[in-house]
């Protein structure tokens, strides 16, 4: 019970909130460069909220070469959670998850290729 409080606290932050949207739109996993450019964030930042989020278990890293992939973590208990996410796009009137696709997928690089800096 601790650890599901502890994953709401982490998502009460509107930037994890996107991040973690970003990670469920994108299910291959995105690098924290491409998470900076799509937000339009400081990498250094990125990377604390995804150390965060990483601690209690919402997603998962993948070491490629000197980059790291970023993916969700489809353990059992984070379903209705990841869920909720995606339901809370419908009532959306802020633009919390209001993002450009087609951007996006020309951010996305091959990611055998990538290297960020």
């Amino acid at each position: 019970m601790i650890l599901l409080v502890e994953k709401f606290k982490t998502l009460g932050c509107s930037l994890r909130l996107k991040i973690i949207y970003l990670l469920l739109k994108n299910p291959e996993g995105l690098f924290v460069c491409e998470i900076s450019e799509i937000l339009n964030a400081k990498q250094y930042n990125v990377s604390k909220h995804l150390n965060i989020m990483k601690m209690t278990m919402l997603i998962e890293e993948e070491k490629r070469g000197r980059s790291v992939l970023y993916r969700v973590k489809n353990a059992k208990e984070n379903i209705p959670i990841f869920k909720s996410i995606l339901e809370l796009e419908k009532f959306d009137k802020e633009g919390i998850f209001k993002f450009d696709f087609k951007r996006i997928k020309n951010i996305v690089k091959e990611k055998e290729n990538i290297r960020c800096v």
